[in-house]
C-alpha cells in the first residue's frame, strides 16, 4: 500500500481488532478537512460539551478521557469513544445522538443541536484527527523511550519453561499438548469432544499436510491398517511430511505473508519473469525441512550469510516480493524510495515478529513499544538494498569442482606451448628470418576500435574492455543500448571481406555472447562504411538490402562473414565504420562480447584464426629492408612466424581445443535483493536508493532530523547491538547489515528468536485446528487478541527452539495430539453455550478449503492433476498443475482463485478470509474447468450410472460412500437429467452433471 503524506501526522485512520492501520486512498485529503473542521470547529464543541467531565476538572467519569486522540482511542469503562472513518460504530456519536438511554450525553442534559451533531459525525468520518490536545499541557506517556515495564507485555517477555499442568483424565492425553487443552477445559466445565474416525483423519491429514484428498488407495491402506490408531496414523503423518506437496502446501501460506506475486504492481503492473525463483525456494526449503531460524536468515541476508549457495541467493525474493513504482519522476524518487523501505521492513515485522512496525512511520507507535527512532533504524539496514535480475552460479561447489580437474588438464598444455616458445622458437625464428622470407598472410585480422561509441535511452555500462584476444566486452548495468559504432583506421591492405564474432563470456547471462536473459542477442541491422582519403565514402555493407544477425541459441559462440563484391585497396588509408543496431524494447538484446576482423582473401575460411592487425603492421615493417627493425616490430614478426610453424600449430591447438571444452559454471536469473547489483529499472527518474536513510519528523522529507543507523527494536533485544554484527569481508560489495538483522531476529537469547518462534508456532497451529492460540497471528502486540494459552504457546515455542527449529517436528507433535484428532461433529449445548467460538479447542473445527486446495482437488479426483513442480507460471486458468504455479500477476490474479478469496498480494496476510458469497456457487456451476474435471471424472467412472459407478464418485470426491437417502436421490437425479436430454450421449451428459454436483457439495469445500 502506498504510504499518503503525513501532513498531519497523529490522524490515523482506525486500528481494527487485528492490529492493521487502515489507509485509505483519500487518506492525505481526508486528514486535511478533518484538521480543519477540528481547529474551526470540533475543537470547541468537544471542549464546551464533554471535556470537562472526560479529562477536564471534573476528572475523567467512566474511565474516558477525550483530551486527546489516544485516550479517545482506548475508551473507558464501555469501550473505545471514538472509530475513526466510521460514526454510526463510535460510542460517541452514538452517546450524543442519545441512540442509548444509559450513555446519553451531555449527562443530564438536552441532546446537542443536529448542525453540532453533524460536525461531530463528520469529523469522526474523516478520521477523527487531534492536530493537538484538547486541554493544554495534557500528554500521554512518552512512547520515544522503551522502559522494563513495556518489556513486561506477555509477547515480550522470554519464554516461560511451564511445568506440564495436572489433569483429571491422563489417559484421554496422548502429547504434552493435551494436558494443556485439557487442563483448561476442566477448569471451564468442559468435556473434549471424541475422537474422529479414521476416515476422517486421514482426509484431515492429507488436507493439512499436502493440500490434496488422499486416493481410495491410500484410504484403504490406512482403514486396513492393522496397526493400533496412533502408530498408524504416525505412519500416514511421516509419509505426507515427506512428500514433495508438503511444500507446495505449506509454501503457499508463507507465500501469503511475503506478498508475493510476480508483477510490480501499480497501473502498469510490469512482469517479474524470475521472480517464481522465490517461489521455488520456499517450496525446496520446506520440503528440506531447512530449520526455520535459517529459512529466516536467508529470506533476509542470503546472499550475505551463504553467498556460494544459489538457493540463499533466490531466498532474498522475500524483501523484493512488494510492489515497485514503475513510473517515477525524479522529484518523487526519493519518497518512492522510503515506500519501498518501509515495505521491506513492515513485511519484515509482520511476518516474522508479529508486530506492525510500519505504525512508528509517522510517530512512535501509538499502542506497542516501538519509537520512531526504532522505525528508522530498522529500514535503515535496506538503505542500498536493491531488487535485481541476476545471474546466480548454481551448484558453485560442483563448479569449482570440474574446473579445478580441469584446470589440472590444462596446465601440461599451455607449459608445454610456454616452453616450446622459449626452447624452440627463438632458434627457429632466426633461421627462417635469415632465409629472406616472405611475409606470411594470415586469414584473418582482427581490428582495434580507434573509438567505439555506444547509444541509446536510460542505458547504463559498467564494463568496456578491449582483451587480449582482439574482442570487446561490454557489461550494462541499467537499460538497454540501442547501437554500437566500431570505427578504426587501417591502410596497406586489400580489403576483401569482413567478420563479425559474438563469443561467449561467463560474465554475461548463460555465458552469452547476448545481453538477453539466456544470452541471446538481435542485431536488426548492419552497416559497414569506409571512408577514403580523398573523403570518398562507400558502404560495404547493407547498401542494397538491410543486413540482420541473430543468435539461434544463448550459450555458444557463433560468427557472420560479410565478402565484398570487390575488394577495395587501403593502401593510402581509409576510415572503416561498422554499426550494430540492436532490437528495442525492454529486453536487452545487445551483443555482450564481440570480436570484428578483416581479411584480403574473399574466400577465406570462416573459422580460421586471426591475427592482430596492429601486429601484422609491426611485422611488416620488421622485414622493410630500409630499416632497423624495433624491438616490438621483431616481437610482433616472431609472432606471427609462430602462427606458420606445424609444431606450434599442433601445441597451440592442443591449447585452444581443451579451452573449448573448459567446463561452464551452470546460472541461474532470479529475482533477488542485495548490494552493489544493477538494479531493476523500468520508466523511472532518479537513483536507485540514496546513500542514507534519515528520521524523518512526521515522516515528511522536508524534515529530516538525522541519519538513522542500523539497528534493532529495543523492546526484544537483551544484549549489546554488537553481538549480531558481521564486519564486512576485505573488498565485499555488500555492507552485512541485513546479516546483522537477519542474525539479531533469529537470536533466541539475546535477540527477537523467541518472539520470532511463538509467532511461527502459532501460525502453524492456526492452520491446523482453524485458529491461532493468539487469534491474530500477524499481531502480538497491544492491540491483537490474548493467547488462549500462554502456557501451551511458550511450550510449543521452546520446542520448536530445542528441536533446532525443525518445523516437521513441530507439525508432527500437533498432529500426534488427542486435541489435533477431536470430531468436529460433536456440539453439546451446554458446553457450546460457555465457549461457543471454541477458543478453548474442545472440538475440531471444520475448516473451508483455501481456493488453491479447492482448485487441486477438482484437478486431482478427477485425474487431471499433471505433477510438474517449479519453473516459470501461467496466466492460463486452465491451467493443469498445482494453483502455486500460477503466475501472480497483481492486476490479473486468477478469477476461480480470487472468488475464494485468494488474498490481493498487496501486503503480507497471515489470515486470509473465508467468505460465502454467491459468485462462488455461479463459479462451481459454470467455470470451463469444473465442468472438464466433471467430465474427465465421469468418464473415469464409467458407465451405465449404476450403483458401483455412483459410489466410486463419491468415494473419489467425498472420500465415503453414499447412504441409502444419498444413492436413491443420485439416482433420482441421473435419471431425471438423461431423460433431458434424450439421444445417445444423454447417460454420459448425465453422469457428468452428477459429477459436477458434487463438486459443489460443501463436503467437497470443507475438512472436518
Amino acid at each position: 500500500m502506498n504510504f499518503r503524506l503525513a501532513l498531519f501526522a497523529t490522524a490515523f485512520l482506525s486500528v481494527p481488532a487485528w492490529g492493521v492501520e487502515v489507509v485509505t486512498a483519500n487518506h492525505a485529503a481526508d486528514m486535511e478537512k478533518g484538521v480543519a473542521l477540528f481547529n474551526s470547529d470540533v475543537s470547541a464543541l468537544l471542549t464546551q460539551h464533554c471535556v470537562k467531565c472526560h479529562g477536564g476538572e471534573k476528572g475523567t467519569k467512566g474511565a474516558l478521557d477525550l483530551t486527546t486522540r489516544e485516550l479517545a482511542l482506548k475508551g473507558g469503562d464501555t469501550g473505545p469513544a471514538i472509530v475513526p472513518g466510521k460514526s454510526a460504530d463510535s460510542l460517541l456519536v452514538q452517546s450524543i445522538r442519545h441512540e442509548d438511554k444509559d450513555l446519553q450525553m451531555p449527562k443530564k442534559e438536552d441532546k446537542l443541536p443536529d448542525d453540532v451533531i453533524a460536525k461531530i459525525v463528520q469529523w469522526v468520518d474523516l478520521g477523527a484527527p487531534y492536530p493537538k490536545p484538547l486541554v493544554a499541557g495534557k500528554s500521554t506517556r512518552d512512547r520515544s523511550k522503551v522502559t522494563d515495564e513495556d518489556r513486561k507485555f506477555w509477547s515480550f517477555q522470554p519464554l516461560a519453561h511451564p511445568q506440564l499442568p495436572a489433569v483429571k483424565n491422563e489417559a484421554w492425553c496422548r502429547t504434552p499438548i493435551d494436558r494443556f487443552i485439557l487442563a483448561k477445559l476442566q477448569e471451564m466445565g468442559i468435556a473434549p469432544a471424541a475422537p474422529a474416525d479414521r476416515l476422517t483423519l486421514i482426509r484431515r491429514a492429507y488436507f493439512d499436510l499436502i493440500g490434496l484428498p488422499p486416493t481410495q488407495q491410500q484410504v484403504h491402506r490406512f482403514l486396513s491398517d492393522s496397526d493400533p490408531l496412533a502408530k498408524a496414523f504416525e505412519k500416514v503423518i511421516d509419509e505426507l511430511l515427506a512428500s514433495p506437496h508438503y511444500g507446495e502446501r505449506w509454501g503457499r501460506h508463507w507465500l501469503d505473508l511475503a506478498r508475493y506475486a510476480e508483477s510490480h504492481g501499480y497501473e502498469q503492473d510490469y512482469d517479474r519473469p524470475n521472480a517464481y525463483q522465490y517461489r521455488d525456494y520456499v517450496i525446496r526449503a520446506l520440503n528440506a525441512d531447512q530449520p526455520y531460524d535459517e529459512f529466516v536468515r536467508w529470506q533476509l541476508a542470503g546472499d550475505e550469510l551463504a553467498p556460494e549457495n544459489a538457493e540463499a541467493w533466490k531466498a532474498t525474493g522475500f524483501l523484493a516480493a512488494g510492489t515497485h513504482a514503475t513510473q517515477i519522476t525524479a522529484n518523487q524518487a526519493e519518497k518512492e524510495r522510503y515506500d519501498e523501505l518501509d515495505d521491506m521492513a513492515q513485511t519484515t515485522g509482520n511476518a516474522i515478529l508479529g508486530l506492525s512496525v510500519g505504525c512508528a512511520r509517522c510517530h512512535d507507535h501509538k499502542f506497542d513499544p516501538i519509537p520512531t527512532s526504532d522505525y528508522y533504524r530498522l529500514i535503515s539496514t535496506f538503505t542500498t538494498t536493491v531488487r535485481s535480475d541476476y545471474d546466480i552460479e548454481a551448484n558453485r561447489t560442483e563448479s569449482e569442482a570440474r574446473h579445478a580437474a580441469w584446470e589440472k588438464d590444462h596446465a601440461p598444455l599451455t607449459a608445454a606451448l610456454a616452453q616450446w616458445e622459449k626452447a624452440q622458437a627463438p632458434a627457429r625464428f632466426e633461421a627462417w628470418r635469415a632465409a629472406h622470407p616472405t611475409m606470411p598472410q594470415p586469414s584473418w585480422l582482427t581490428l582495434a576500435a580507434d573509438k567505439l561509441a555506444i547509444s541509446g535511452a536510460n542505458y547504463a555500462i559498467s564494463t568496456q574492455k578491449h582483451l587480449s584476444d582482439g574482442s570487446y566486452l561490454i557489461g550494462v548495468t541499467a537499460g538497454v543500448p540501442e547501437t554500437y559504432s566500431f570505427t578504426t583506421k587501417i591502410s596497406h591492405l586489400k580489403l576483401a571481406a569482413l567478420r563479425l564474432e559474438a563469443l561467449t563470456d561467463k560474465s554475461l547471462p548463460n555465458y552469452g555472447p547476448g545481453w538477453s536473459d539466456m544470452g541471446e542477442f538481435n542485431v536488426t541491422e548492419i552497416k559497414a562504411t569506409t571512408k577514403l582519403r580523398d573523403g570518398k565514402v562507400k558502404v560495404l555493407v547493407g547498401e542494397n538490402g538491410k543486413a540482420t544477425w541473430s543468435s539461434a541459441k544463448g550459450g555458444a559462440d557463433s560468427r557472420i562473414v560479410f565478402r565484398l563484391p570487390e575488394s577495395l585497396d587501403t593502401e593510402d588509408g581509409a576510415e572503416l565504420t561498422v554499426t550494430l543496431q540492436f532490437a528495442g524494447g525492454r529486453g536487452r538484446n545487445n551483443l555482450g562480447r564481440f570480436r570484428l576482423s578483416c581479411s584480403a582473401q574473399p574466400d577465406a575460411g570462416e573459422e580460421a584464426a586471426a591475427f592482430s592487425y596492429q601486429d601484422f603492421m609491426l611485422a611488416q615493417d620488421a622485414l622493410a629492408p630500409s630499416s632497423l627493425p624495433k624491438p616490438a616490430q621483431v616481437a610482433a614478426l616472431s609472432r606471427l612466424y609462430c602462427t606458420t610453424d606445424p609444431e606450434w600449430q599442433k601445441l597451440a591447438e592442443a591449447v585452444r581445443v581443451h579451452e573449448r571444452a573448459e567446463p561452464r559454471a551452470q546460472y541461474v536469473k532470479a529475482l533477488v535483493c542485495s548490494e552493489g547489483l544493477p538494479a531493476v529499472r523500468l520508466n523511472t527518474q532518479g537513483p536507485d536508493f540514496y546513500d542514507k536513510t534519515y528520521l524523518l519528523k512526521r515522516g515528511d522529507l522536508t524534515q529530516k532530523v538525522e541519519e538513522a543507523k542500523p539497528g534493532f527494536l529495543q523492546v526484544v533485544t537483551r544484549a549489546d547491538e554488537s553481538r549480531w554484527e558481521l564486519p564486512p569481508p576485505a573488498g565485499t560489495r555488500t555492507p552485512m547489515k541485513r546479516a546483522a538483522l537477519a542474525r539479531w531476529i533469529t537470536d533466541p537469547d539475546g535477540g527477537a528468536g523467541q518472539l520470532a518462534a511463538r509467532v511461527i508456532v502459532n501460525r502453524l497451529w492456526q492452520h491446523h485446528f482453524g485458529r491461532g492460540i493468539v487469534s491474530t497471528p500477524s499481531d502480538f502486540g497491544a492491540q491483537g487478541e490474548r493467547p488462549t494459552h500462554p502456557e501451551l504457546l511458550d511450550y510449543l515455542a521452546g520446542q520448536l527452539i530445542r528441536n533446532g527449529w525443525s518445523l516437521k517436528k513441530m507439525h508432527k507433535e500437533m498432529m500426534m495430539s488427542a486435541v489435533y484428532q477431536e470430531d468436529a461433529r460433536i456440539f453439546p449445548p451446554d458446553q457450546g453455550a460457555v465457549d461457543p467460538n471454541n477458543t478453548l479447542f474442545w472440538h475440531h473445527s471444520r475448516q473451508r478449503l483455501e481456493a488453491e486446495v479447492i482448485r487441486d482437488s477438482l484437478l486431482a479426483v478427477s485425474g487431471l492433476l499433471d505433477p510438474t513442480m517449479f519453473g516459470p507460471g501461467t496466466l492460463d486458468s486452465m491451467m493443469k498443475r498445482r494453483a502455486v504455479y500460477f503466475q501472480i500477476k497483481r492486476s490479473q490474479l486468477p478469477p476461480m482463485l480470487v472468488a475464494f478469496d485468494e488474498p490481493d498480494t498487496l501486503q503480507s496476510i497471515g489470515l486470509r478470509s473465508s467468505t460465502t458469497v454467491a459468485p462462488q456457487s455461479l463459479l462451481l456451476m459454470n467455470n470451463p474447468l469444473i465442468r472438464e474435471a466433471a467430465k474427465a471424472l465421469a468418464k473415469r467412472e464409467g458407465l451405465p450410472f449404476d450403483r458401483k459407478n455412483i459410489v466410486l464418485a463419491y468415494q473419489d470426491v467425498l472420500g465415503r460412500k453414499p447412504d441409502d437417502a444419498e444413492f436413491a436421490i443420485a439416482q433420482a437425479f441421473l435419471h431425471g437429467q438423461s431423460a433431458k436430454y434424450g439421444g445417445d450421449n444423454a447417460q454420459e451428459s448425465a453422469f457428468v452433471d452428477f459429477c459436477q454436483m458434487l463438486f459443489g457439495l460443501n463436503e467437497f469445500l470443507y475438512v472436518k
